[in-house]
């Protein structure tokens, strides 16, 4: 059976106005997640951006605490269950 894992999302809060990360650590590539939103470069200003959440708060806006429900862009990977 085939599983699909999130290694890499990208959240943003539109009632703050902030953007941030969530990677799983192990993942070499999780950083191409970035070169994924160059073209929404208006919805994620770097000046805006707010790190990196890993773990249950990884969809937890980091200022108002609001909960986001799905990510704006992820990057994924499919493999084979043992």
């Amino acid at each position: 059976m085939n599983e699909t894992r999130v290694i890499a999302a990208l959240y943003r809060c539109d009632g703050c106005g902030i953007w941030w990360s969530s990677q799983e650590d192990d993942f070499p590539h999780a950083h191409l997640i970035f070169q994924v939103v160059e073209p929404y470069k208006d919805l994620f200003p770097w000046e805006d951006y707010q790190g990196r959440q890993a773990g249950a708060e990884a969809n937890v806006c980091p200022r108002c605490d609001g909960q986001i429900d799905l990510p704006r862009f992820s990057l994924t990977q499919s493999g084979e269950l043992g």
